[in-house]
C-alpha cells in the first residue's frame, strides 16, 4: 500500500505543474487579506497539499468536490465563479511559514484553473507533499571521542548556473532556482560548524550592453542573497560584476543562439564561504 501511495503522490506532484486551461495563465487579481472572514490562516500539511494538486490536475472537479477537499473559500464568495484561499506554507528546513493566496476559477461550477499569488507558493505547496512524508529512522552513529575543528584552508566557492535559477534575461528566481539554492544551503550547513563570511557574486555573459549586464548581474546576486537569508544564511557582501570575469573562451563567428549556448558557463552566481569546517 505504501508503494502505491508513493506512486500516487509522485503523479500528483508532476500533474500540479501542468496548466488546466489557457485561462490559468491569465492575470489573476487576489482580494485583500483583510476581506477574509478568517482570523487565523490554516497551515498546509501533506493531505491538503495532495488535495490542492488534485484540483489543479482534474478538469471535471465540481465545486462540491473542491469544498470537500480543501474546505469553503476563505472569503465571502461561495456562490461566485472564483474561490480564494489563504494558507501558511512552511519553508524547507525551517520553522518559518510563507503566507500564500490561492485562487480557483470555476466555469459552470466546474474547476478550470488554480493560481498562486507568488511562484514560491506553488513550489512550496508541491514540496510540502514530500517534506511531510514520514522519514526513515536512521540509527545514530557512535559518538566520536575527539573532534578537532579546523579552519577551512581557503575560502570555498559554490557556483550556481544562472540558466537553472532564472529565465533568460530575468532576475526572478524560478521554482528550480529555489531547489538549487536549497541544495547549496544544505551542503554548507552540513560542512561548516561556523560561518565567518558569505560573499555572493553575480556574473553574466558578454551578450548585450555592458551596463545592462552589470545591472542584471547585481539583481541576480541579490535575488540569491534574499533566498539564502530566508534559509538562515545571511550574506556579508553582495555584488555584480557583469561580463567582466568570463570563464569561457572563443565562441566567435557563430550565430546568436549558438553563442548563447557556448557562453552558458559565464552566466552564473558564485557563493563564497569562509568559516570553520566540522
Amino acid at each position: 500500500m505504501n508503494h502505491r501511495k508513493n506512486i500516487m503522490i509522485g503523479v500528483l506532484i508532476s500533474l500540479a505543474t501542468a496548466t488546466v486551461s489557457n485561462m490559468a495563465n491569465a492575470d489573476v487579481s487576489f482580494p485583500p487579506l483583510e476581506k477574509s472572514y478568517l482570523k487565523q490562516y490554516p497551515k498546509i500539511e501533506v493531505q491538503k497539499a495532495i488535495n490542492l494538486s488534485a484540483i489543479n490536475s482534474n478538469q471535471n472537479m465540481t465545486k462540491e468536490t473542491v469544498r470537500l477537499l480543501v474546505g469553503n473559500p476563505h472569503f465571502n464568495e461561495f456562490w461566485g465563479n472564483q474561490w480564494n484561499y489563504v494558507f501558511n506554507i512552511r519553508k524547507p528546513a525551517t520553522q518559518e511559514y510563507v503566507l500564500c493566496q490561492a485562487q480557483i476559477q470555476f466555469e459552470k461550477n466546474i474547476a478550470i484553473s488554480m493560481e498562486w499569488n507568488q511562484p514560491i507558493c506553488k513550489y512550496l505547496s508541491q514540496k510540502a507533499i514530500i517534506d511531510e512524508q514520514p522519514k526513515p529512522v536512521v540509527k545514530p552513529k557512535p559518538p566520536v571521542q575527539v573532534v578537532e575543528v579546523k579552519p577551512a584552508p581557503a575560502p570555498e566557492s559554490y557556483t550556481l548556473n544562472s540558466d537553472l535559477l532564472f529565465a533568460f534575461d530575468s532576475s526572478t528566481l524560478n521554482p528550480q532556482g529555489f531547489s538549487e539554492i536549497e541544495k547549496i544551503v544544505n551542503t554548507i550547513k552540513d560542512k561548516y560548524s561556523k560561518i565567518d563570511n558569505i560573499k555572493i557574486i553575480g556574473h553574466t555573459d558578454r551578450i548585450g550592453r555592458s551596463n545592462y549586464n552589470l545591472e542584471l548581474s547585481k539583481k541576480r546576486a541579490f535575488a540569491v542573497a534574499r533566498y539564502l537569508s530566508d534559509m538562515g544564511l545571511s550574506a556579508n557582501e553582495v555584488i555584480g560584476v557583469g561580463e567582466s570575469q568570463p570563464v569561457t573562451s572563443g565562441c566567435n563567428g557563430i550565430s546568436k543562439d549558438e553563442m548563447k549556448q557556448c557562453l552558458f558557463r559565464d552566466r552564473r552566481v558564485d557563493v563564497i564561504i569562509e568559516g570553520l569546517v566540522k
